[in-house]
């Protein structure tokens, strides 16, 4: 029986199916799941149907295309697109803004562009003493700017060119008020160069498969502006881990209504890609993620997420330091469709508690979609 349902497959199908199943043992083999790296703080979920689904809409993101999959895009129709704005506030005082662009400009070409804020608006800096000696604010700005490209009805391929800013308080006098509070007031990194890659593939009308590379040759080069040599020094250069990302998503039937399940295995394979070699990573893990929309209603859609599930060789050699250790996270939210206000116009809102639990985390996206008149070619 299992050899004649892998005999009906098209080849590049049974390839694809080989490559995720294999993929999900090499990955909990050879990859990290550590913290405090230099992409740390763009782990989090970009946008609220990513917050709602736990990172697994990697197959089919409604917006924010470049950020999540660049080959994403190239699932408009001729002419058509989407525009997104939101944001929201993280665990500890945090916030986020986004806003991206995905357009089907050419019959077979998808380009994406996505911008996205996420820091801490208020830092309180303390001296030696703990008094406070200012107020400062720990800010990014990430944007990405994607194309993608059909091969065939079934399969797309796309690539993102990535830019990364980070300005972060470098002194508990961040004024320079006093020299003596410490050597650095001011510091920031900034590079252009990451590379994303993605692939989605349509295996049948109701399975989808993707897989993502990110972060490839990212890196952040740090400047520090001295009290005593009054300008902007480079003192440090930190790569982005390379990640990648293996998801799936099944459209079925739950109660007569639209139901959908989307897995995701995220892996960070290397600490550092270069032209001059790599650095693989020692810590070995990976994150698996399950995400679900259930249509109950025609203008609203019902999502939820366990998400983070931590995949080690812990699991086998030392389960009881891998329980102690366990974290998932838990995402909700829905999607309601405003076409009564204006066609082509919806509202995502996603509340979530992080696998650390330190807070329940909120975004909200308003989407418009819009169709060109026009046949499409695809």
């Amino acid at each position: 029986m299992v050899r004649s349902w892998w005999q009906n497959k098209p080849v590049p199908g049974r390839w694809l199916a080989v490559i995720l199943i294999g993929g999900a043992f090499l990955l909990t083999d050879a990859s990290s799941y550590v913290g405090g790296l230099t992409d740390a703080y763009l782990r989090p979920p970009v946008g609220a149907e990513a917050q709602a689904l736990g990172n697994t809409n990697i197959t089919s993101p409604a917006y924010m295309m470049s950020m999540i999959n660049p080959a994403a895009s190239s699932e408009l129709s001729m002419g058509s697109g989407r525009i997104s704005f939101g944001g929201g506030m993280r665990a500890l005082g945090r916030a986020d803004g986004n806003l991206s662009m995905d357009f089907r400009v050419l019959s077979r070409l998808g380009l994406g562009v996505a911008i996205l804020y996420r820091g801490d608006p208020s830092i309180t800096i303390m001296d030696a003493q703990e008094e406070k000696v200012g107020e400062a604010a720990y800010t990014t700005v990430t944007s990405k700017v994607s194309l993608s490209y059909p091969i065939s009805r079934h399969l797309a391929v796309g690539a993102g060119l990535g830019m990364y800013y980070q300005n972060v308080p470098a002194s508990d006098d961040p004024y320079g008020f006093s020299e003596e509070d410490g050597p650095v007031e001011y510091s920031y990194a900034f590079s252009i160069g990451g590379i994303d890659l993605g692939l989605r593939y349509q295996w049948r009308k109701d399975i989808t498969f993707a897989a993502v590379v990110q972060n490839l040759l990212a890196r952040n080069d740090w400047q520090f502006k001295r009290y005593d040599l009054g300008d902007l020094q480079q003192t440090s250069s930190s790569a982005y881990p390379v990640a990648l990302m293996l998801a799936s998503t099944v459209q079925r039937e739950l109660q007569g209504r639209p139901f959908i399940w989307h897995a995701s295995l995220k892996s960070y394979l290397l600490n550092e890609l270069s032209f001059e070699g790599y650095d693989r990573l020692q810590r070995v893990s990976a994150l698996l993620s399950n995400g679900f929309e259930w249509r109950y209603w025609d203008n609203i859609t019902l999502r939820a997420a366990l998400s983070d599930i931590p995949l080690d060789t812990d699991i086998f050699t030392d389960f009881q330091t891998y329980s102690d250790n366990f974290s998932a996270g838990l995402g909700f939210g829905a999607a309601i469709d405003l076409v009564k206000v204006h066609p082509g116009l919806s509202v995502d809102y996603a509340l979530s508690l992080n696998k650390i639990l330190a807070g329940v985390e909120q975004q909200i996206n308003i989407v418009y979609s819009f169709q060109s008149t026009k046949r499409s070619l695809r």
